[in-house]
């Protein structure tokens, strides 16, 4: 404040300054109004703010429809497997009825009357192996 009393006139152009030497509060309004304008600071900065949010909103975007295909490529997969099982399942069914339709002991010689099922060869004689006069095989049963 003793400055200011007793030289006024220089702490005005230390602040306001001349036409030749700006002063401090004109080279603060220069300073503020270069970080201001188009091509300041503040603008240079929310652009290259902008435009990494573009960018991500692009990727977002991409990897939301990566995300929906891939969905639908497992509903899908989902849906096969469903099928596929309730197929193997209605054949088992088809094969159980089946099995318990015929006699209780198959064609096969599978006993399927007992707690516990038993195979074995049903035949009125007993098997036997032997070689007819030709070079083939033969198996009687």
């Amino acid at each position: 404040m003793a400055a200011l009393s007793s030289d006024s006139d220089s702490v005005k152009n230390l602040l306001v300054g001349t036409t030749s030497s700006p002063g401090i509060l004109l080279q603060v309004s220069n300073i503020v109004d270069n970080a201001l304008n188009s091509t300041g600071y503040f603008s240079t900065y929310t652009q290259s703010i902008n435009s990494n949010i573009n960018k991500l909103s692009t990727k977002i975007s991409s990897a939301n429809t990566e995300l929906a295909d891939y969905r639908a490529k497992l509903e899908k997969q989902f849906k096969n497997m469903e099928s596929t099982v309730t197929s193997l399942q209605n054949a088992y069914s088809n094969f159980l009825n089946n099995v318990s339709s015929t006699s209780s002991t198959s064609s096969f010689g599978i006993d399927m009357s007992s707690s516990s099922p038993s195979v074995g060869i049903s035949t009125s004689e007993k098997p036997s192996i032997g070689l007819n006069t030709s070079s083939t095989p033969s198996i009687g049963l």
